[in-house]
This record gives C-alpha cells, sequence and structure tokens, in this order.
C-alpha cells in the first residue's frame, strides 16, 4: 500500500474485504482514504486511531445504523490529520479527542444526525489537549435534528485545551435544530486551560430550545486558566422556540475573549448577551472587547447585555425591538428601535420597507476578518447604494436578491418578456436565466439566447433571431446592485484566444455567472449568436465562446461573482455518475424533491480553448427520484463544470407559501 492512497469499501480487496473498521484501521497504517459506496446501514460503531480520510462515495448517502456512532481518540507523539464526511448518524455522535504532543487537523462536514426523541443525544463534540503546534478543527455544512439533554451536551461542540499556537475553530453554514427541549448548547465553542484560540462561525442556523444558548463562545468553562481568545460571530441566525432559551452569548472567566457579533438576527430567545462564569473557585477577572454590531435582536427575553463587571464591547448599529427586556447596555448613537417588518418570528428575514434594510455599518463587516462577506444565505452581502457607497442591512439576510420565473408568452417572435415590476426599471438591471425545462418538459431551445430592454421591460431573446416557443419558461436571477454585479464589454480578448476576454473584477476562486446583454448600456447592442461560458486560469475570470469563434468587438456580459459558499457553488460530471453523459445529477438540500426550485447557472470551462460540449443547457426536474438535473443540448459533459446559485428565499417561498407572508402564524 502507497501512502495516501484511496480504498473503496465494501471491496473485494484487503483490507477492506470485511468490516468497515477492518478497513479503516489497514488504511490508517498509510495515512489513506477510504470511500465508502453502500448505502446499506451500517452496523458497526467505528473507532478512529490514526491520520485517514472516512468519506462518502459521490451520489451515495451511507448511513449508519440506529446507535452506532463515530470516535476518535490519538495520542502519542504523531500528528493527527481526520477528514469525516456526508454519513449520516441517527441516535450517536461523533466524538474525536486529540491529546498527543504534535497537532491535530479534523474536519467534520457534510453530515446529517438525528436524535429520534429528546432523550437521545446526538452531536458533533470535537476536543483537543496539548499539543506542540496550532490545531485547527473545521465544522461544515452539516444538518443536526439533535437533543442535547443535559446541562454540559451541544450539537456541535468544538474545545481546545492548552497547548502552543493559535488554535483555529471555524464552524460554518451548519443547521441545527433542537429535538424537544434542549438543556445544553447549539454550538459551543470553548477555550480552557491557558489556551490561545480563534474561533470563526458563519452562517449557521440555530432553531429550537437550546437553553443554555443558541450559539456560545466560552473562556474558561470548568477551567481557572486564563486563556485568550478572539471570536467572529457572523451572519448567523438563532430563533428560539420561547424567549427564555437560546440566543448568542460570550461568556468569560479568568481570562480575555475579543467578540466581534456582526449582523446576526436573534429572536424569540434570549438575545445577545456577555458576561462571566460564576461559580465556585477564585472569583472571575475575566474581560469581553470588540464589537456588536447591525444584529437584529427581536422578541427576545432580553435584548443585549453588554455592562460591566465583564467588560464592555462597542455596540451600535443594531435594532431592538419587542424584548421583554431591553437588556443592560448603553444605547448605540445608530441603534434602530422600530418594527423590523419581519415576514415572521419563524422566517425571521425583513421585509420591504423595513428599517433594518441599509442601515447597518458596512466597515464593521470586515470586524469579521478573512470570513467571506455575504450573508446567512451565502449570497453576497454588500450592496451598492444609490449613488453612495456600499451599504448592508441590519440583521442576517441582505434583502432583495431574487430569483423568479418567466413563462415565455409570444409565440412567433425571437424574444419573450420578463415583465417583472421590480426588474423593468431601466437598463441599470443586472439578469442571468437559465431554461427551466420542468415547466413544460417536451419544449426546449437549443440556441444562444441572451437578455435585452426594450425600454420598458426586459426580454430573453434568440440570438440567431429564430422564433421562440411560447411556451418555454425561464430561471431569472436578479441581484442587487454591486461591484460584483457588472456590465462587461469586449474591447480585448486574450492573446491567442480571440474568443475570450478577461472580467476585470472577479477575485481569484470566486463563484462567476455571465449572461450575453444585447443593449445594457442603452445604446443598440451587438449579436454574438454563440453559446458561452465562463472560467478562470492564472488568477483571472474570463468570459468565452465555448465553440471557438472569436468574440466581436462590443459584445456585452452580464457578470455577477462571490465568494463560493453552500449555495453558490462548481459541480462537476464524472465518468461512472448516475445517468447519461450528458445529464448532470444536482444534490442540494434546497433543490431535492423541489420541482418549485429555480436556480441559475452557467459552463464554467477550465480553458478559454474551443469546447461547446454542455454551454446549451436545460434545468430538468425528475419526479421519479426527486433530484434536478442540467441536460446538455450539445454533446457530453463528463469532466464538464457548472457553477450554481440558489436563492434560498426564493425555495421557502415556494416550499412554505404564503404562510410566511402573513406575520400571524406564530
Amino acid at each position: 500500500m502507497a501512502t495516501g492512497e484511496q480504498f473503496t469499501w465494501p471491496s473485494a480487496t484487503a483490507p477492506c474485504d470485511t468490516t468497515l473498521q477492518a478497513c479503516i484501521n489497514g488504511v490508517e497504517a498509510v495515512q489513506g482514504t477510504v470511500l465508502v459506496t453502500t448505502s446499506s446501514p451500517i452496523d458497526e460503531s467505528i473507532t478512529v486511531n490514526g491520520s485517514v480520510s472516512l468519506l462518502a462515495a459521490r451520489n451515495v448517502s451511507p448511513r449508519f445504523a440506529a446507535g452506532r456512532g463515530i470516535t476518535g481518540n490519538v495520542g502519542g507523539a504523531n500528528e493527527w490529520r481526520f477528514t469525516l464526511r456526508g454519513f449520516r448518524l441517527t441516535d450517536a455522535s461523533v466524538q474525536l479527542r486529540y491529546f498527543g504532543t504534535a497537532s491535530a487537523t479534523l474536519q467534520v462536514a457534510d453530515m446529517q444526525l438525528d436524535s429520534s426523541s429528546s432523550a437521545s443525544a446526538a452531536g458533533i463534540s470535537i476536543r483537543t489537549s496539548g499539543g506542540s503546534a496550532a490545531h485547527y478543527v473545521g465544522v461544515y455544512q452539516n444538518r443536526l435534528r439533535v437533543a442535547a439533554p443535559t446541562l454540559f451536551s451541544s450539537a456541535i461542540e468544538v474545545e481546545f485545551g492548552g497547548g502552543t499556537g493559535t488554535h483555529a475553530g471555524e464552524i460554518f453554514w451548519n443547521e441545527i435544530s433542537s429535538r424537544g427541549v434542549s438543556e445544553g448548547w447549539g454550538i459551543l465553542a470553548s477555550a480552557v486551560r491557558a489556551t490561545t484560540a480563534e474561533f470563526r462561525i458563519q452562517g449557521n442556523a440555530v432553531r429550537g430550545e437550546f437553553q443554555r444558548s443558541g450559539i456560545m463562545v466560552s473562556e474558561g468553562l470548568l477551567s481557572d486558566d486564563a486563556s485568550t481568545v478572539t471570536a467572529r460571530v457572523l451572519s448567523n441566525v438563532v430563533i428560539g422556540e420561547r424567549a427564555s432559551s437560546g440566543g448568542i452569548a460570550s461568556v468569560v472567566k479568568q481570562g480575555s475573549t475579543n467578540a466581534q457579533i456582526i449582523n446576526n438576527t436573534v429572536v424569540r430567545a434570549d438575545g445577545i448577551g456577555l458576561s462571566r462564569w460564576g461559580g465556585g473557585g477564585p472569583p472571575a477577572t475575566g474581560t469581553t472587547s470588540g464589537l456588536i454590531a447591525n444584529n437584529l435582536i427581536v422578541a427576545n427575553r432580553r435584548g443585549l447585555q453588554n455592562l460591566a463587571p465583564s467588560g464592555t464591547a462597542t455596540n451600535n448599529y443594531n435594532l431592538l425591538r419587542n424584548n421583554l427586556s431591553a437588556g443592560a447596555y448603553t444605547p448605540g448613537a445608530n441603534d434602530v428601535n422600530a418594527d423590523p417588518l419581519l415576514r415572521s418570528l419563524d422566517a425571521p428575514r425583513v421585509g420591504p420597507g423595513s428599517p433594518a434594510i441599509d442601515a447597518g455599518n458596512s466597515f464593521a463587516l470586515f470586524g469579521g476578518g478573512t470570513l467571506p462577506l455575504v450573508d446567512a444565505d451565502g449570497l453576497r452581502r454588500l450592496v451598492s447604494g444609490s449613488g453612495g457607497p456600499a451599504t448592508v442591512d441590519i440583521g442576517a439576510y441582505e434583502y432583495g436578491h431574487r430569483m423568479l420565473l418567466a413563462p415565455s408568452s409570444f409565440a412567433a417572435l425571437n424574444y419573450s418578456p420578463i415583465d417583472d415590476a421590480l426588474i423593468n426599471a431601466g437598463n441599470g438591471t443586472r439578469l442571468f436565466t437559465a431554461l427551466n425545462r420542468f415547466i413544460n418538459p417536451f419544449v426546449t431551445n437549443p440556441r444562444a439566447t441572451g437578455v435585452f430592454f426594450n425600454g420598458l421591460v426586459w426580454n430573453v431573446f434568440n440570438q440567431d433571431h429564430s422564433a421562440m416557443s411560447s411556451t418555454l419558461a425561464y430561471n431569472v436571477f436578479h441581484p442587487l446592485p454591486s461591484s460584483d454585479s457588472t456590465m462587461h464589454t469586449v474591447t480585448t480578448t486574450i492573446p491567442g484566444f480571440p474568443n475570450a476576454s478577461v472580467l476585470p473584477s472577479p477575485d481569484a476562486g470566486h463563484i462567476v455567472l455571465a449572461e450575453q446583454n444585447w443593449n445594457g448600456s442603452g445604446a443598440p447592442g451587438v449579436y454574438n449568436n454563440n453559446p458561452i461560458a465562463v472560467g478562470s486560469s492564472g488568477g483571472e475570470a474570463f468570459v468565452h465562446n465555448a465553440n471557438g469563434v472569436a468574440l466581436p468587438a462590443g459584445a456585452k456580459f452580464n457578470v455577477y461573482s462571490q465568494p463560493p459558499t453552500p449555495n453558490v457553488f462548481r459541480v462537476d460530471k464524472q465518468a461512472g455518475d448516475p445517468l447519461t453523459n450528458e445529464a448532470l445529477l444536482l444534490r442540494h438540500p434546497l433543490l431535492d424533491g423541489n420541482p418549485c426550485a429555480r436556480f441559475a447557472a452557467v459552463l464554467s470551462n477550465v480553458s478559454p480553448a474551443s469546447d461547446a460540449a454542455g454551454a446549451i443547457f436545460d434545468l430538468v426536474y425528475s419526479t421519479s427520484d426527486g433530484h434536478w438535473r442540467i441536460f446538455s443540448m450539445s454533446g457530453s459533459i463528463i469532466g464538464k463544470s457548472y457553477n450554481v446559485l440558489v436563492v434560498p428565499e426564493q425555495v421557502s417561498d415556494c416550499t412554505q407559501g404564503p404562510l410566511f407572508r402573513d406575520q400571524f402564524e406564530s
């Protein structure tokens, strides 16, 4: 066996020809990867004792039998590297413990954990102790409906205890709900025993009755040795079950915490609070500093707790309303005390005209350090003001990104109106379209398209002037205006590739969408009857004619870019994936089983070289398996990638209907 080798379980080849535990034991010897390909219940409890990756195969959802969990216990002089991704556990937990003298790098992602009752504890718990180098723990995109039935249990726990260097804990994009009444925490990020730690907590949604806190950052829990903590808590949503549980808290004992609590939404819980641990031992003397800004704090037991003796952070630009007690804090000069016009406390997004819109402090976002500037939906955060600087809303969600359906309505014409009141504001609008064939599965449009504005409404049109069927329908993404939502006009092309033009704005690593725009500047435009794609190389993004035809000078493209998130991502087609070579199966929690979901997509090639397969495509939903597909009308897409963007608010609207618009269901 070679170092780092990948093995498949179950298989006929040792060491993976018997139990999963035996397979893991054997693969640990070479610090390799175990790829699990079965969907049958795994009736084993697993123990990990060394460096290994345990991954679910693509398009497979392996599950453990009820009560079967995953445990890791590693000590000694070796570093520990462990990645766990893609499994389902019921009435069981993931518990990882490192007590060695080196370092640990531990990641748990894309897991689904469920408790069958309020007494059946389940969750993800990761603790490190000691070590000669900094540890890293990442907990990403997990979905938990679990019980935390004791005072010291959590849905997700990351604890650093002692050791050298600044330990980093990232807790991103997890969805957590309490199974009944939970006495513990939704998320607990803790530093004990003279530790230096930085926690980055972003985009999590915590719902239900976690009585100790929805999200807590703790310095010194059960430890009198002072630790130093930096906590960046950005764009999280906490929805309590009643106004006495949940909330966001930072607690210190003998050390210090710098807490950056920014752009969160907390409703029907216990607000946001800073405090000291009480109890036995020496009197607590710890202090908290930092910034509490742009938070929406509504209908809680207490609004904001930010006064001595724990020390105070700066607080400003928060919206506090209808809390049973305002809390102990000095109001900021730019705080808002007005009805936020929430759609409901169960779906705490603001509605049109909310005083939270554009009322935040955009500079406060940079207190999040290197965290991406996106909201709780994973969509771009900063918005261009009307002739002014970029603005940000108060709360976890940025209001205004839209996804809608535009049915074709004219026969025998080469265009069809989008005709939406909020879109028809003028030619500065940037739109992105994708053909939705679920609406009429028997009609397609295998042509290069674009959008244009006729002075009254926006339209989708065929670049070759051919007639567009009256039974088509297009998904239309209408993003908020921003420096990252622009129009690019072709003036130069890439040397050696006359079919490609560099986009000036996107950052390296961003997900990019593009759409042909015939007259986005108001003047008559240039036709480009060719399928397009986007790509990136050498840190630069580009748009290109995928078939290799030269781009005409003056051709215009709408461009949207942002950092990748769970709802804005790249997905590829690999050999051996299910379905035909022309169909890419999409698996996403907001799309699965949801025929009314709308999303945007574009082919993303790694090179501007001529390769048009998959550039023209349909979005197709199968009622037989409940999955969406990207279906190519121009050849095999094996090895091809697509950039995909989902708007969660649209999915919520279409699945839950008007219930969350009348504000009376709670």
